[in-house]
């Protein structure tokens, strides 16, 4: 079983606001994956930026996380991903989980990775 970190958390870690010890202490010795969402996601936050010195880091940050294995999204990880989406966006719908099997709005669905995304709750439980 590996990890699929939040985009959110990664800028956390960059932006020094959340310790790699942090997610290190959640995630032991298990694998931690990408996606192509967090790809894409940081990205285009990176593309947007004005300031060349912020961009520059930014780059570096993501040319390091391009090391970690990257998850492929299927046409089936696409149609599951739109049905839990879905669920997770009805009015009635409450998040119920911060690091468990894969069910994030934003994240392909494999019932080998677990997701840990932030949460104000959630953040609170990550080793600074």
């Amino acid at each position: 079983m590996g990890f699929l970190i939040d985009t959110n958390l990664w800028i956390a870690v960059e932006r020094g606001g959340l310790s790699a010890a942090g997610i290190q202490a959640i995630t032991r010795q298990a694998p931690v994956f990408l996606s192509p969402v967090n790809l894409a996601e940081i990205r285009f936050g990176i593309d947007l930026m004005n300031d060349k010195k912020h961009r520059l880091r930014a780059m570096t940050m993501l040319r390091r996380l391009r090391r970690k294995p990257l998850l492929r999204i299927t046409g089936e990880t696409a149609e599951i991903f739109g049905a839990t989406a879905a669920e997770l966006t009805r009015p009635d719908a409450v998040p119920t989980f911060a690091s468990k099997t894969c069910g994030s709005p934003r994240r392909p669905f494999n019932a080998n990775v677990r997701c840990s995304r932030q949460t104000p709750k959630t953040l609170k439980t990550f080793p600074t």
